[in-house]
């Protein structure tokens, strides 16, 4: 059956909170009263912020909101922006007891710049239906408005303690708004309600088997669900304690992350699938001399596709320290299914399945060429990760093109979740109030199979070359480009120049390419007897890719760029038989061979370095 049902509950479990708020406030009354939200600061020095205080000082800066709140899907609406993530989760903290709903944007530095910021921000306060404020860190805007119509709540550095009863809510409240990455289109809001987030924490930490007493490490942005959700809201929701770091600070020096883990014995962190290989790639053995990862169990790995070249180098890179493959826990999640929507086995090593990217037919059975486990390096094929089941109530259904139920496993087909943490639908901006799911069920517009009850997630529906009538799957192609260029996946992407014409050119964009890059005879050859042939290989010498606040490429703008020649290239490599090499420096390269090569001048800078969420 392409059909899952998530774990069970235990009979008489814990009890189910009234709303998030209260939930938060029980469990730090018996937690560890230094449990709470941790910031590593730059310079490696620690600020607490215990969860008590955290809620004392939210149930103050709540009666300094700039509009008047009131519960209900008409009510205050604050939208929230700053780069500190302790005075983030702080005003968060304060629409909850206020009453409002709470969003949090991505600063401008995350979205091209404060024009751009101020265009997002304007659109989301003009999908709700009732009052909107803002509140900003001051550092950010130099102290002034960027949206005049909006009043504004200036974040303090600190904040005095106050009292407050949390208002009530009842479970089919909205407790806050998520906004999604937009890899496809323009992004969408999506309203929690109590109902979903209590439900998906407390089956999140079933199905992860973890207990009371773990430790947190996240250097993930807030704006996005597996920051918020995954991280800072599951660490309050059970009381564990939490170390924060900017995500700036994890780019700019990612052993940070390594040596959090290791001085404040944690048990638990996630990242998608850029973090861990970024880590490995980038984090040099002095940095992390006296590191000890003896204490991690859990490593969760999502938010984009999972690579096997990069958790293989995160656990050789690491095993010294005492990482483990056992460690490292696939998922697949969403901000519509509030974070988590399926996890693999924990303290299982994570399971592959080999696919061939040339078989991609909706309704079909997937031409699988075997399998293996983190260690055993794929023999054929691209390696598809194991996601794992169902968290909680949630059931998973693959659908063909027509929306009907496959039965049969290793079958392709559109991903369905329905379930007590899918959220009620995405916000309607006629109306203000969501537009709900049809019969509750979210239509992920991800393709993948199941193989022994696990789900397996392959692509994006429109992230699909079709050729000759046949479905290619662009993220497996990249990792094959990878390969053969020797190059992150995260680095190369793939797509046909014009999407109504079957005959289009196919492309490979190439990112951060070194000054020397160029291709040999044999990787030439290779990329011409991929399962689609490429036509061409973009060169960009920096960070080239449009990508969404959570990191995703998004191909429809990198499409249109390129048709416009908006993207930083340094030049166009063609694959055909007409040229005998393909350098790009040095004497191999010179007179006609040059023909076909486009050269261009750097162009506007058109995403983020690598698959990571712009902090």
């Amino acid at each position: 059956m392409t059909e899952m049902d998530g774990q069970a509950r235990p009979a008489g479990g814990l009890p189910e909170p009234p709303d998030l708020l209260r939930a938060i406030y029980d469990r730090a009354a018996t937690a560890d009263p230094a449990a709470g939200y941790h910031l590593v600061e730059s310079d490696g020095s620690l600020r607490r912020l215990p969860y008590r205080d955290l809620l004392r000082r939210g149930a103050w800066l709540a009666g300094r909101l700039p509009a008047p709140a009131r519960p209900g899907p008409a009510g205050t609406t604050l939208l929230i922006a700053g780069l500190d993530p302790q005075t983030t989760l702080l005003a968060f903290f304060a629409a909850l007891h206020a009453g409002a709903v709470p969003v949090i944007l991505p600063p401008p530095s995350a979205l091209g710049g404060l024009s751009d910021f101020v265009a997002r921000t304007r659109a989301v306060a003009g999908q709700f239906a009732g009052p909107v404020a803002l509140a900003l860190e001051p550092e950010l805007f130099a102290g002034t408005a960027p949206a005049p119509e909006l009043p504004v709540l200036w974040l303090p550095t600190a904040a005095d303690c106050g009292t407050a009863d949390p208002p009530p809510r009842t479970p089919g409240d909205v407790a806050f708004v998520q906004l999604t990455s937009a890899s496809t289109g323009a992004g969408k809001l999506v309203p929690v309600t109590h109902a979903n987030v209590c439900a998906n924490l407390r089956d999140l930490r079933r199905a992860l088997g973890t207990g009371l007493r773990e430790r947190v490490a996240s250097w993930l942005p807030l704006y996005h669900d597996m920051g918020l959700v995954g991280g800072a809201l599951l660490s309050a929701f059970w009381g564990w304690p939490v170390y924060l770091l900017r995500p700036t600070d994890f780019i700019l020096r990612p052993a940070r992350w390594i040596d959090t883990l290791s001085r404040y014995r944690c048990t638990f962190t996630a990242s998608p699938n850029f973090g861990y290989d970024y880590a490995a790639r980038m984090v040099r053995d002095r940095d992390v001399a006296d590191a000890d990862l003896s204490a991690l169990a859990h490593a969760v790995v999502g938010a984009e596709p999972v690579r096997y070249a990069s958790l293989a180098a995160f656990v050789d890179r690491f095993a010294r320290y005492g990482m483990r493959a056992a460690n490292l826990v696939p998922s697949y999640g969403m901000a519509e299914t509030t974070v988590a929507t399926t996890v693999a086995v924990p303290g299982r090593t994570p399971r592959y399945v080999c696919v061939d990217s040339g078989q991609a037919v909706v309704g079909k059975p997937v031409q699988t060429l075997g399998e293996g486990v983190l260690g055993e390096p794929p023999s054929a094929g691209v390696a598809a990760f194991s996601m794992g089941v169902p968290v909680g109530d949630l059931r998973v259904e693959l659908v063909d093109e027509d929306g009907r139920v496959l039965e049969e496993e290793r079958t392709l087909g559109e991903v369905t979740v329905r379930g007590g943490s899918v959220c009620p639908g995405y916000m309607d901006p006629a109306s203000g109030v969501p537009e709900p799911f049809a019969r509750g069920v979210h239509v992920t517009g991800d393709l993948g199979f199941l193989d022994r009850g696990e789900l397996f997630v392959l692509e994006r529906v429109k992230h699909v070359i079709i050729r000759n009538g046949r479905n290619y799957l662009a993220s497996l192609l990249e990792a094959r480009v990878a390969d053969v260029l020797d190059r992150p996946a995260a680095e190369v992407l793939v797509c046909d120049t014009d999407i109504h014409d079957p005959a289009s050119k196919v492309v490979a964009v190439v990112e951060n390419a070194p000054a020397a890059f160029g291709l040999t005879a044999a990787q030439r050859r290779a990329l011409r007897e991929l399962e689609v042939a490429l036509d061409e290989v973009v060169v960009c010498r920096r960070r080239a890719f449009p990508r969404t606040t959570s990191g995703k490429k998004k191909y429809h703008e990198a499409r249109r760029l390129l048709a416009i020649r908006a993207l930083p290239v340094a030049a166009v490599i063609p694959l055909g038989d007409d040229l005998h090499s393909n350098d790009l420096h040095g004497n191999e390269l010179q007179g006609d061979d040059l023909r076909g090569v486009d050269l261009q001048g750097d162009g506007p800078q058109g995403g983020l370095c690598g698959d990571v969420p712009a902090p």
